[in-house]
């Protein structure tokens, strides 16, 4: 992607119009003249009530999608890191933060992304055993 599209996707500009607001915490977000926080630094600080309520229901809704997708995870630091298990290794995800990074230097955004991730590396290492019985 280019430079303009990863600022939007990490929060750095407006998702809607492109106006700058500074250091995101990795999700989208839209400044206030497009119907965001009202005050747009407030989520660079961790300040703002919306962010700490977005976090706070990633935190708690990541692990239950996990869970009823079937996918094993070890939580720490109080759900603020889970450690996905995958057939060949382990995904790190932080919900609050909404990113997962594999620890072959894959990454990206979203649990509904990670859960599609961690399907494929599970079937192509099923596909890789079944091909040498």
């Amino acid at each position: 992607m280019g430079e303009i599209a990863d600022a939007m996707i990490s929060g750095d500009m407006c998702q809607e119009c492109g106006q700058w607001i500074g250091d995101g915490d990795g999700y989208p977000v839209s400044c206030s003249e497009c119907g965001g926080d009202s005050d747009p630094h407030h989520y660079n600080m961790g300040q703002g009530k919306n962010n700490k309520h977005w976090k706070a229901q990633l935190r708690e809704s990541a692990p239950k999608q996990l869970e009823q997708a079937g996918i094993p995870f070890t939580v720490h630091n109080n759900g603020a890191h889970l450690i996905v298990k995958t057939a060949t290794g382990f995904i790190d995800f932080w919900p609050g933060k909404d990113r997962w990074k594999n620890r072959t230097g894959k990454t990206g955004f979203g649990v509904c992304e990670l859960i599609e991730r961690v399907a494929l590396i599970n079937r192509n290492a099923e596909l890789r055993t079944g091909d040498r019985s």
